[in-house]
């Protein structure tokens, strides 16, 4: 009946029959598991195992050795600062880009499924493109408040998968102060408010085989203040 979550179809009066429903099920309370009419069994990790695997809420004056840096990244105030202006190129993560990053290279930290809280401060909009992104692995949230040059979608917030490729995007959406989570749970993508800030739900769905990857901040043109970082693995 070319529906592959069936099983023993047979031919009745000239019509394909599907037959009982697979049943999938691996056996691992860490995963929800599901059939799709395509490709069979699917096992996605859930919330029921998640672990803490690294959490930083920067009660420090120095920004430490677990996180790798580039551009002008410091402490202020029990923030992890990000700075950051179109007049000055930083080189940062790569040449000809103009970042400051912190990346997560403490040791049994890259996750594939996870989630990540953070508490951001960067004032709402401004001219300047104000960009930060938040991403796990091959996955990211790419939040861009540019109020000037950006005329098809200002004030966008975008969820972007392998390759940098676009998932999905909102437009006219500013991200104010408050509590968010970005998460990667299977072929979900999500990014959201947790409490504070500004109300929004995005979602989108990749296929895509991918490895677990760090944890990784950048920002543009802007300065913005990250706290309360909370990484989580799900599924295991």
């Amino acid at each position: 009946d070319g529906n592959a979550c069936t099983r023993g179809d047979i031919c009745y009066s000239g019509v394909c029959v599907g037959g009982p429903l697979l049943t999938c099920s691996d056996g691992n309370v860490c995963t929800t598991d599901t059939c799709n009419p395509t490709s069979r069994c699917v096992y996605t990790p859930n919330s029921t195992c998640s672990t803490i695997v690294f959490s930083d809420y920067f009660s420090r004056t120095y920004v430490g050795a677990n996180w790798q840096t580039c551009g002008n990244v410091s402490m202020y105030s029990g923030w992890l600062r990000f700075q950051n202006s179109s007049s000055y190129l930083t080189n940062c993560p790569l040449t000809g880009q103009n970042f400051s990053e912190a990346k997560l290279v403490a040791a049994n930290t890259q996750v594939r499924d996870g989630s990540v809280t953070f508490n951001v401060s960067n004032g709402g909009p401004s001219r300047a493109n104000n960009v930060l992104s938040v991403g796990i692995g091959a996955f990211k949230v790419y939040i861009n408040q540019d109020t000037y040059n950006d005329t098809s979608c200002r004030r966008r917030v975008q969820l972007r998968g392998p390759g940098n490729s676009l998932l999905t995007q909102v437009c006219g959406v500013i991200i104010y102060s408050g509590k968010y989570e970005f998460s990667v749970a299977g072929s979900l993508i999500r990014f959201r408010n947790v409490s504070g800030g500004t109300a929004i739900d995005l979602r989108a769905t990749d296929t895509t085989p991918t490895v677990a990857g760090p944890l990784v901040i950048d920002v543009n043109e802007d300065t913005t203040y990250v706290d309360n970082v909370v990484l989580t693995r799900s599924g295991q």
